[in-house]
């Protein structure tokens, strides 16, 4: 699988986008706490943070 398709799919986890176009996925992170990671940069985005409202998955 390509590295398009598995931001596409957001690594099979919750996946957000700004009115500007930048995006954010949700994944378990190193501690398995669970984390935003921005994935896709716009170039005139300013959010430090995915949009809201957003659901987080349950860490299993």
């Amino acid at each position: 699988m390509s590295n398009s398709n598995l931001i596409k799919e957001g690594h099979g986890l919750t996946d957000v986008s700004c009115e500007h176009g930048s995006r954010w996925i949700w994944w378990p992170g190193p501690d398995r706490k669970g984390k935003w990671e921005q994935v896709v940069w716009a170039c005139d985005c300013d959010c430090s943070d995915p949009p809201r409202p957003f659901k987080k998955p349950q860490i299993k």
